[in-house]
C-alpha cells in the first residue's frame, strides 16, 4: 500500500456492506479535511515518483551488467591466439555478438524508462566504437562478421569458417582488433562518471530523496490522523497503520 491509500482505507462504520472498496475509498477521502486531503495527494506523487526511479534504477542495473558482460566477452576474444582451436575462436565470437548485441537491445529498453539520456549514449558509443573504425569494419566484412544498422552484429557463420581454413592468421588479428575495440568501449562506459556510473548515481541520489519526502509525509498524515481521532472518533488509525505494515 502506498502513502496516497493510507487516509482512503480509514472505515467510517457507516458504509454498508454492498459498497466496494473504491466506494468507501472516496467517501473516506470527501471526510477528509483539506489538509488531509492535500496531504494524500502529495503523498501520491511522491510514491509515483519513487515507483519511477525504482524502476529506472532497476532497469540502468540490467545495462551496466549488459555492458559488463560484453567488456569480459571482448577481453576473451582479444586473448585469442593463433594456438586457439576452431571451436574456441567461434565460441569467443559467438559470446562476443550475444553480449554486444544485449547491452545495445537493453540501452534501447532503458531508453524507455524516462531516463533516457544516458542509456541512449550507452548504445550510441558501442555502436560507433566499431563503425568508427572503416579499418576494422572492411576486416570483419571479409572474415563474415558484419555492423547491422541498428548497431548489433551478425555473422555468415559458412563464410566465418571458410576464412578460419584459408587464413587463421588472418581471422585472428581481425578478432584481436575488433575485441580491443569493444573492451575500449565497455571500459569508458562503466568508468566512474561514465553515462552508465553517472546515471546510477543520479538516480540512487533521486531515490534517496524521495524516501525521505515518503517518511516525512508519512510523519504527517499520521499527525493528521491523531487530529482527525481527537475529533471523530470514527476516524480511526486504521489507515496509517495499515500504511505503515505494507511499506
Amino acid at each position: 500500500m502506498d502513502i496516497s491509500q493510507v487516509l482512503k482505507t480509514s472505515t467510517t462504520g457507516t458504509q454498508t456492506s454492498t459498497q466496494t472498496a473504491e466506494q468507501k475509498a472516496a467517501l473516506a477521502t470527501a471526510k477528509l479535511s483539506p489538509a488531509s486531503q492535500a496531504a494524500t495527494k502529495a503523498g501520491g506523487r511522491i510514491q509515483s515518483q519513487l515507483d519511477s526511479t525504482t524502476a529506472q534504477l532497476s532497469a540502468y542495473g540490467k545495462l551496466k551488467s549488459a555492458v559488463s558482460d560484453a567488456q569480459l566477452a571482448a577481453k576473451n576474444l582479444s586473448a585469442l591466439t593463433p594456438s586457439s582451436s576452431a571451436a574456441d575462436i567461434k565460441t569467443a565470437v559467438s559470446k562476443l555478438i550475444s553480449t554486444f548485441n544485449t547491452a545495445i537491445t537493453i540501452g534501447k529498453n532503458t531508453a524507455s524508462t524516462g531516463e533516457s539520456g544516458g542509456a541512449k549514449r550507452v548504445g550510441n558509443d558501442l555502436g560507433r566504437a566499431i563503425s568508427g573504425n572503416h579499418a576494422v569494419v572492411d576486416a570483419m566484412k571479409k572474415i563474415g562478421l558484419q555492423q547491422l544498422p541498428d548497431g548489433t552484429l551478425s555473422v555468415d557463420t559458412a563464410k566465418f569458417e571458410a576464412a578460419q581454413r584459408a587464413n587463421p592468421s588472418g581471422v585472428e588479428a581481425t578478432l584481436e582488433k575488433l575485441g580491443a575495440l569493444v573492451n575500449k568501449a565497455t571500459t569508458k562506459e562503466l568508468a566512474t562518471g561514465s553515462a552508465v556510473a553517472g546515471s546510477i548515481e543520479a538516480l540512487n541520489q533521486r531515490a534517496s530523496l524521495l524516501k525521505t519526502q515518503k517518511n516525512a509525509m508519512s510523519t504527517l498524515m499520521q499527525q493528521l490522523a491523531n487530529q482527525s481521532n481527537n475529533q471523530s472518533p470514527g476516524f480511526g488509525g486504521y489507515g496509517v497503520a495499515a500504511y505503515k505494515a505494507n511499506t
